[in-house]
């Protein structure tokens, strides 16, 4: 108990930080009210916002001349109309354009501490030098839609290559998409698209031939923005934009020039597509976290002119960029460079001079060499392999329900590419139970052959709760009131459970897929030396059963279908085990419009054939301790049931329904929907044999510093049960 409610403490000094850096950004978003730097140069009436290393038509709308038009004034409702309709107006656009971008980014470390070793992607900056300059060449490919792959050519920065890795990335954000319904992947309401209309208010005020739109949200919530842009009304083309949001613990002030048609991209397809989108992207971003303060600068500048091979990748050579950097660095950056090589052959120095002399251990070493690790993700690549360990000790992971009680996970990942169209996947999954004091694990290993197929064969071994065999679902026939059952009282023998899997997986068109294998369960009893009903000593329990799935997406865009038989045979490879079970899933993740989304699922199984099966174990119907691939941690899974239930019957139906909208109740609330990032709504329900129906009945919703969510179950049509569920999410996209 004192744990969380020093979770829920920190969680409230976090909101406090927050709300410090909004009237931070407050403040600056003000300022934008005089600031010129988005009007053309024939309306800008002073420099002194200016960067003096960036070219001067950064500040200027090129080629764009008032004494080319008549004066117009131009009405909000047909200037709106104008903007909806730009990106039709451009006609049938290529899949895909490419282009080359120039990224600089400054790193400024105001304030640290310890803490910080528990933000990703910033704990490399716990120590040594506070500021830290990076530069990058990249190729951009562009794809219909809100899809962007940036490879990056050429580097230089100063910090080591571990250390660059690790500098917090907003390369997702670089490229916005302005005219989209949602300006990044699945985040930001545009308010320059039509179905996002009612969400804003817009405000027009004419500047000689063009116009200055004004926006801000009718209510305050993380999806929405305010801000401003300058628009060509003939047209309804955005020209340049400003604004703000979050991401993560970061609050984001967005500077944008779009490409105003004249520069087409270097691709020769992207004579359309360049006016949609930006030219130069600058983005200021804030953290103030737990007396931590880090300010961090990207400017973000596509030149169509800058050539690189593509065999060129992930190059650092400082003065190959100082040759192909479209503008100058200042002097500031300049000296930065100087420090970082003095540093280095300081470094070098000590080396040479520490150079066959025994080092101590100390304290600091230890800490420097092994402590630091434990805080930070790991990447490496090794020629044609991938590795990618997630921090040991990450809060992130820790999980809290009233059922389950805390759970901590943990996910690797490794990959070794054998080919264009092969590879080696190593993927283990770990969790710790405290309550139970029980570790999962699930260790896959997968060798794909064939990518375009998605064909590969997989071996997987994992375990699960300890599981009771079929007397419990004759004990629980002897309990009356179901709702009230105490397993504990009952007289039942757990087994320790584990499953080893053999998958060959094909998929003969796009839609479908195709999995034969066999499943090895190994049951043995917890307590050595138990005596049976029938008088024995308890074995050890094997059963090999295979199996044949078919899994069939019913339209595109539509619902899942996976159908399931397994059929346990006796004595082959020890097996005391004989049954029939099938079971038949139906999944569908159903995106609304407002980055709505309902998650359906439906399914049920069932042993036939099961005179001669001592177990009940389903594959799709059971306790998940690992990760899922739905949008949260808890759809399409049952909150307080107690696991037990799992195991003592012999067939089951459930169904699952997960409603998410960023703009649904709690959002609406003043002060309070400010703060909230997604709300949720679950219905689950499931009939077995001793109860039809059990319904549990859930809200949730998530900020940036945790997800909460509350639920209420009912068994048989009575009350039963209420709990929450609690994670922290002070680092994760929620989108």
């Amino acid at each position: 108990m004192k744990f969380l409610i020093s979770i829920i403490l920190l969680s409230l000094t976090s909101v406090c930080a927050s709300a410090q850096t909004d009237s931070l950004m407050v403040e600056k978003h003000d300022s934008l009210r005089n600031d010129t730097t988005l009007l053309p140069n024939c309306y800008a009436d002073n420099d002194s916002t200016r960067n003096d290393s960036v070219p001067d038509d950064f500040y200027a709308v090129k080629d764009l001349d008032t004494d080319d038009y008549d004066p117009v004034i131009y009405e909000l409702p047909t200037v709106l109309d104008s903007i909806f309709h730009f990106r039709q107006s451009l006609g049938q656009l290529p899949d895909s354009v490419k282009s080359s971008a120039y990224l600089k980014y400054n790193v400024n470390v105001l304030k640290r501490n310890l803490t910080m070793f528990f933000v990703p992607k910033v704990d490399v900056l716990i120590s040594g030098t506070r500021r830290t300059l990076g530069e990058s060449i990249n190729k951009v490919t562009f794809y219909e839609g809100d899809k962007t792959d940036s490879k990056v050519l050429l580097n230089s920065y100063t910090l080591s290559r571990s250390g660059a890795r690790n500098v917090p990335s907003l390369i997702n954000y670089l490229t916005p998409y302005i005219y989209n319904r949602t300006i990044f992947k699945s985040y930001i309401f545009s308010p320059f698209h039509r179905t996002n209309r009612s969400l804003y208010r817009y405000k027009l005020k004419m500047l000689g031939s063009w116009a200055e739109l004004s926006f801000k949200p009718k209510i305050k919530n993380p999806q929405l923005i305010k801000g401003k842009a300058l628009i060509n009304p003939a047209n309804g083309q955005v020209l340049t934009t400003t604004f703000k949001c979050d991401f993560r613990m970061y609050k984001l002030q967005f500077n944008i020039q779009m490409n105003d048609g004249t520069e087409p991209l270097a691709d020769p397809n992207g004579e359309a597509v360049a006016a949609l989108l930006p030219k130069r992207c600058n983005i200021e971003a804030y953290m103030r976290f737990l007396w931590n303060k880090i300010d961090i600068k990207y400017e973000n500048t596509y030149e169509p002119d800058i050539n690189l091979p593509d065999t060129i990748s992930n190059t650092r050579d400082r003065k190959a960029m100082s040759q192909l950097r479209p503008y100058p660095l200042t002097e500031e950056e300049e000296e930065l460079y100087q420090k970082y090589d003095s540093l280095q052959q300081k470094q070098r120095q000590e080396a040479q001079e520490m150079a066959g002399k025994k080092k101590k251990l100390t304290m600091k070493r230890i800490w420097n060499d092994y402590g630091k690790q434990l805080f930070r993700t790991h990447t490496a690549e090794l020629g044609n392999a991938d590795l990618r360990l997630n921090p040991l000790i990450d809060p992130m992971q820790l999980l809290h329900s009233s059922t389950k009680g805390f759970i901590y996970r943990i996910k690797t990942r490794a990959v070794v590419r054998l080919g264009e169209n092969a590879a080696l996947t190593f993927a283990p999954n770990g969790a710790y139970n405290f309550r139970r004091k029980r570790c999962y694990y699930e260790l896959p290993l997968s060798w794909e052959f064939n990518t375009q197929k998605n064909a590969h064969i997989q071996m997987n071994m994992y375990n699960t709760d300890p599981i009771s065999n079929t007397g419990i679902k004759y004990e629980v026939k002897k309990v009356k009131d179901k709702d009230a059952i105490e397993f504990d009282s009952l007289n039942l023998e757990y087994y320790h459970n584990m499953r080893l899997v053999f998958d060959f997986q094909y998929s003969f068109r796009p839609w479908n897929q195709f999995n034969v294998g066999a499943n090895f369960y190994r049951r043995s009893p917890m307590h050595k030396g138990y005596i049976n009903k029938e008088g024995n000593i308890e074995k050890t329990n094997f059963t090999f059963a295979p199996f044949v799935e078919w899994t069939q997406r019913l339209w595109e865009k539509g619902p899942t279908l996976n159908i399931n038989y397994e059929q346990g045979i006796m004595n082959v490879m020890g097996s005391t085990n004989s049954y029939g079970k099938q079971e038949t899933d139906i999944t569908w993740k159903l995106p609304l419009k407002k980055l709505r989304t309902v998650s359906l699922r439906l399914g049920g199984g069932c042993y036939i054939f099961n005179n001669r099966n001592r177990f009940l174990d389903f594959n799709k119907f059971r306790d998940n301790n690992l990760q899922d691939t739905w949008n949260d941690k808890w759809t399409s899974d049952f909150q307080l049931i107690d696991r037990r239930w799992y195991n003592a019957s012999d067939f089951y139906i459930r169904n699952n329904v997960t409603y998410e909208s960023p703009l649904m109740l709690a959002s609406w609330l003043p002060v309070v929907g400010r703060h909230v990032r997604m709300e949720r709504v679950y219905v689950n329900n499931l009939v077995v044999e001793d109860f039809h129906p059990y319904t549990e009945l859930g809200y949730g919703f998530a900020t940036k510093a945790f997800s909460f969510a509350a639920y209420t179950s009912f068994m048989n049509g009575k009350y039963n049960s209420i709990g929450c569920r609690f994670s922290l999410e002070f680092y994760t996209s929620h989108y």
